[in-house]
Formats: structure tokens, sequence, C-alpha cells
């Protein structure tokens, strides 16, 4: 039989989200997060990034099938989800494609995209 761990909350009911209850067991405050987003890199630094903005565009638009290229790993598992998550709320028709740490190894491979 597996047990599972006992979720202690400090004062169940009281709390609006998930977000709420984490920030209450570690005696924070939403005022002590920083919600702003000036300190973030900006993305169309990249190179090519206004021709994937518009490629992915064209893709939503004409209904072709976009597939996510994510990395085994927790922040390609996690950015990946974010990804198709986002995909799915602009209707779009997205998959993953996560390699396999053993047969395919790290990176993005050739043999890996052809699989999809």
């Amino acid at each position: 039989m597996h047990r599972y761990p006992i979720w202690k909350i400090k004062h169940p009911g009281a709390y609006e989200s998930i977000r709420d209850v984490y920030l209450s067991n570690r005696n924070l405050t939403s005022n002590q997060i920083d919600n702003s987003t000036d300190h973030l890199h900006d993305p169309y630094l990249m190179h090519d990034m206004e021709r994937g903005v518009s490629r992915i565009e064209t893709a939503i638009r004409s209904g072709e099938q976009i597939t996510v290229f994510g990395d085994y790993d927790a922040d390609g598992v996690t950015s990946t989800a974010l990804l198709l998550d986002f995909l799915d709320t602009v209707s779009a028709t997205a998959k993953p494609l996560l390699p396999d740490r053993y047969r395919d190894g790290y990176g993005m491979k050739a043999s890996t995209v052809e699989k999809a």
C-alpha cells in the first residue's frame, strides 16, 4: 500500500488560491513577490525571433500542427508544458516531442526531429 504525504495547511479554507497557501506556509505575503516584468530580457533581441513568431502565427492561422520540441530535464518539461498550454489557449494544434534520454541522447538531433 502506497502512503501519500499529509499536507499541512496552516489555515484551511482561508485561501483563494494555491499560491496563497504556498506563500502563507512559508510566512510570505504577496507584497513580497515581485510581479514586475521590467527585469526580463527582451525576447526580440534573440536572433530571428520575429521570423519564428511569424511562422508560428502562420501555422496557427492555417491549422497546421505545431510540434514543440522539449528536453527531458525539469526546465525542459516545464517549458514544454507552458508553451503547449499557451498554444492550446490560442486554439493551436500542438503536440510535444520529448527525446528519450538514453535512446536519443541530449539535444535536438535530425533523427529525433524526423520522428515528428
